[in-house]
């Protein structure tokens, strides 16, 4: 996977890191930004102290949530956090202050937002990840090695740790 498995490795890496700290004693948020909808699963995360919230970005719609009823009723029980119009909750996003990580795609027109961020915060992990805005269409659609590469652009998945 040359253009989009970005973030598999990126989250295996994240996952890593966390075990390798040993337990964690208090709980730890992994933020997602924009590009919340590829994180693929909280099995990623080696404990239940490492809880994955969502910072508010350029999604507007209803994102997941835990489910909070108990088996067998866990993933058919009515919440008052979903809805049936896409509607976003305000309620699920977290400040990026309380994160702990923090993962995003760093697109050219977001490199100011991300960069400002180098201060607080360090690169754990980072991955080339296809710019489909960017890049040719069928450069996109057809990989050649060496050839593809060099029209294609590509952006920086990152995971950042707080300082």
């Amino acid at each position: 996977v040359n253009y989009y498995g970005a973030p598999l490795p990126l989250y295996s890496d994240l996952s890593a890191t966390l075990a390798a700290a040993g337990p964690a004693m208090t709980e730890q948020r992994v933020c997602l930004g924009k590009e919340w909808y590829r994180f693929p699963g909280s099995f990623f995360l080696p404990s239940s102290r490492h809880r994955p919230s969502f910072v508010r970005a350029n999604f507007h719609g209803l994102l997941p949530a835990p489910f909070s009823a108990e088996p067998p009723h866990g993933s058919r029980a009515s919440t008052p956090h979903f809805n049936d119009q896409n509607r976003e909750n305000l309620s699920l996003y977290v400040p990026l202050r309380s994160c702990d990580f923090f993962v995003d795609l760093e697109l050219p027109g977001d490199a100011e937002h991300l960069s400002h961020l180098r201060a607080d915060w360090t690169v754990l992990s980072r991955r080339l990840f296809l710019d489909a805005s960017r890049s040719r269409s069928w450069s996109r659609a057809l990989y050649l090695p060496h050839f593809s590469n060099r029209h294609n652009s590509y952006a920086e998945y990152l995971v950042l740790s707080r300082r």
